[in-house]
């Protein structure tokens, strides 16, 4: 973090809500996995996501889809979904924010990290708005409102509330909010009244449910199997057996709730039934996650990423997905010979031509991890339990009890066209299949002083370099000749997690802990998180293009290398659709795919960058707040800039207080250190600008 000295005196008043720009360069290809909530506006029905926001037309049954690319949500994992009373939606994301869609603009409204002790870990489980516009949210660190202009958290903290994890939260049609932690709470606006009789053992992983009955009654459920009823005086207790799903209210009045692996069950004659499950092929009953009946009585079922409606007359099944991804934490990506993507999850491989979507008729039954391309496109496949190999018509499992194969732990693996050889990077040696036997190379029978092999690439002249663990020596290789080199390089003291040389030679190797390193001029030189815009030292992957730009994939987001000038990529600045990247590849119009633990991205090079400056999904923080001598003001910025502005304006609009920062400031969080001066108490407006952008804020100086 970059920090500056500024003799100026300030305070913020209050949240602000900030929409951060669309990003046309980037596209998501991600599984909604299944519905997480829902709820009905006069024509439309909105649904959430683990990839993104749903907007579905009742009449027509048109779906609008919105995620991190094309709208100004801070994640695609969208917990929860409401509507206020101007008909505005509000959504909560996984990560630390909330969203407002006012019919045209999307607006992020960030936690002040003051909430809390401990600001970051937590994550948004669910969102009501009540009578009074006021938005109530549920999270692992406690329940929060906020009202436009104020926050407020309830807690273990602040002695409130019995814990800190809220899973569920609904509004009954007096008003009274109940809100589902360890107990079951209802909080009437004034005191919170804790109405159920145990102990539910909440765990962080529950989904609860709340429905109003027409009678009046208020019914709870989560995952862990637990029911109950409240009739405004009692709590009855219901045994399940199995994690209750949704839960609901028939046209007719009665309850019913859907179990995982067992279906629908009804309320009747003070019982739970089992009753007649629907019997269609694209809805697996066993998984229902949204069960619901709209204003119009029509029958809405969710299974997975599908929807049925059934209006009485015709049934009618949706699909929120658009392409053949069904988990979205992505293992790997890469390109065939005839420019056709691969996208590997643990359990299959999606298929892409740059038209249609399909899957990949993989090795099922496994856990599948990479995916490698022969240059006669016949194909290699890494699962947990052995390597696969399709000539074209049948799979080849070698395994460790089956070949000579010392390992299915491989660190990296790469096909050698020239001599059709398999090369393995192993934590047992390294590993060489010509095709017919396995040949392992180990400190046995190689000079090389460890088995265990980090990561190997090859020089622009067929050259192996390998990393190995124990004494982090480097070793060269030309398929005759081990050589260890180390002696011969400067010192070093990281370990490499992956290797590259781009179409100059140079030697580039990115770490685990110590940011990305270049071999230059006899010399390390060193691109880390304080001294460039590396959004982090964990570094998963390095590839280059034609022209020798660097594209690194770490643990926190992308970053490219150009003329000595990294730049960073993350859900804050830009549309990708998480920061943890475990792969990178290049499709043959040179756009980048990328596989992140949500999803995949797909960044279009080719398009004009109109990446901001000014994050501005993050408000202007000050602490301490009220201030009357000193406070520290903080701010983000999502490239290096020059000369930003910092000014103190009267509400009458003169300029108070006026300083110029120069200097190179790189990107990420900036802070200033204030001093009030003589700033005489009253409202202010403080201002970040740079050449052509600026933040807004009011402040408040105060004795």
């Amino acid at each position: 973090m970059k920090k500056y000295i500024l003799i100026i005196g300030i305070m913020v008043l209050a949240g602000s809500e900030l929409a951060f720009g669309q990003f046309a360069e980037w596209t998501n290809y991600a599984s909604p996995e299944y519905l997480t909530d829902h709820v009905e506006t006069s024509n439309e029905i909105w649904f959430s996501s683990k990839a993104g926001v749903f907007q579905l037309n009742k009449t027509s049954l048109q779906i609008t889809e919105h995620n991190r690319s094309n709208s100004d949500i801070s994640s695609n994992s969208v917990e929860a979904v409401a509507v206020d009373g101007n008909g505005f939606i509000w959504v909560g994301t996984y990560n630390q924010a909330i969203a407002k869609f006012d019919g045209s603009t999307w607006a992020t409204i960030p936690y002040p990290d003051s909430l809390f002790s401990t600001p970051y870990g937590f994550t948004t489980h669910c969102i009501e708005v009540d009578n009074q516009n006021k938005v109530w949210i549920g999270t692992s660190e406690g329940l929060l409102s906020y009202d436009g202009t104020n926050w407020q958290v309830y807690n273990e903290e602040n002695g409130i509330l019995d814990m800190n994890n809220i899973s569920g939260l609904t509004l009954d049609n007096q008003g009274n909010i109940y809100i589902a932690s360890d107990f079951v709470f209802k909080y009437n606006g004034t005191a919170f009244q804790k109405i159920s009789t145990q102990p539910y053992n909440n765990s962080f992983y529950d989904k609860s449910n709340f429905v109003e009955q027409s009678n009046g009654n208020i019914w709870f459920s989560n995952t862990s199997g637990k029911l109950g009823r409240y009739d405004g005086t009692n709590w009855t207790d219901f045994p399940t057996q199995n994690s209750i799903l949704s839960l609901g209210e028939s046209p007719n009045g009665e309850m019913f709730f859907t179990a995982e692996n067992q279906g629908k069950y009804i309320y009747q004659n003070g019982a739970w039934v089992k009753g007649v499950d629907i019997v269609n092929s694209d809805i697996d009953i066993n998984e229902i996650t949204t069960y619901f009946y709209d204003n119009q009585g029509n029958e809405w079922i969710g299974s997975h990423d599908k929807i049925l409606i059934n209006d009485g007359q015709n049934v009618t099944v949706k699909s929120f997905r658009t392409h053949t991804i069904n988990d979205n934490r992505i293992e790997d990506v890469t390109v065939d010979g005839n420019g056709n993507m691969y996208i590997v999850n643990h359990n299959e491989i999606a298929l892409f031509d740059g038209t249609t979507w399909s899957n990949f008729p993989s090795p099922t039954g496994y856990k599948l991890r990479s995916i490698l391309f022969t240059n006669n496109d016949n194909i290699w496949v890494h699962s947990l339990q052995g390597l696969h190999y399709w000539d074209g018509t049948n799979w080849t499992l070698y395994t460790t009890q089956t070949s000579a194969l010392p390992t299915l732990s491989i660190n990296k693996w790469y096909f050698e066209e020239g001599t059709q050889t398999l090369w393995l990077a192993t934590t047992q040696g390294l590993v060489k299949f010509d095709g017919t036997n396995f040949t392992v190379y180990d400190p046995s029978n190689t000079p090389l002083t460890n088995d265990y092999i980090y990561s190997f690439d090859f020089d622009n002249n067929g050259l192996m370099y390998l990393f190995v663990g124990g004494s982090s020596d480097i070793f060269t290789f030309d398929g005759t000749i081990w050589q260890n080199i180390s002696a011969s390089l400067p010192i070093y003291s990281f370990i490499s997690k992956t290797m590259h040389f781009d179409n100059n030679n140079t030697f580039w190797i990115g770490t685990s802990n110590d940011g990305l390193n270049k071999l230059e001029n006899g010399n390390w030189v060193t691109f880390d998180i304080t001294n460039s815009n590396l959004p982090s030292n964990n570094i998963s992957q390095i590839i280059s293009n034609e022209n020798g730009k660097l594209f690194i994939a770490t643990l926190n987001g992308l970053a490219t290398l150009e003329n000595g000038i990294i730049e960073g990529f993350t859900i804050e600045n830009s549309g990708i659709s998480d920061n943890l990247i475990f792969d990178l590849a290049f499709d043959n119009n040179d756009n980048l795919w990328l596989a992140t633990v949500n999803g995949v991205s797909v960044f279009e090079l080719n398009t004009t960058n109109t990446t901001t400056i000014l994050v501005k999904n993050n408000s202007l923080n000050v602490f301490p707040n009220p201030i009357s001598t000193t406070a520290t003001v903080t701010f983000d910025l999502n490239q290096v800039t020059e000369n930003i502005r910092v000014k103190i304006i009267s509400l009458d609009g003169r300029t108070v207080q006026e300083q110029l920062i120069q200097g190179r400031a790189n990107y990420g969080t900036q802070q200033l250190e204030i001093n009030r001066n003589q700033i005489v108490n009253g409202l202010y407006y403080l201002t970040i600008q740079t050449d052509n952008e600026q933040l807004v804020k009011s402040i408040l100086i105060q004795d």
